[in-house]
């Protein structure tokens, strides 16, 4: 299982593979996956709150060039 996050509203739920509507705010958004696979982040199981982290600031750089 994945951790997937929502491009739109920054939901996160587990899943094998991304929804085509956000389960949360049932846009058709894109989808991040956020899973860990290092040990530095917990490992598989875990969500890399670095990669949120780099998916959110990547979000705000795309509204700001808009």
């Amino acid at each position: 299982m994945s951790f997937w996050m929502c491009s739109d509203c920054h939901y996160i739920y587990e899943a094998e593979t991304p929804e085509d509507v956000c389960p949360e705010c049932q846009g058709k958004c894109d989808f991040y996956n956020i899973s860990c696979y290092i040990p530095e982040c917990g490992g598989p199981g875990n969500i890399d709150m670095r990669l949120v982290e780099q998916v959110k600031m990547g979000l705000k750089r795309e509204a700001h060039s808009l």
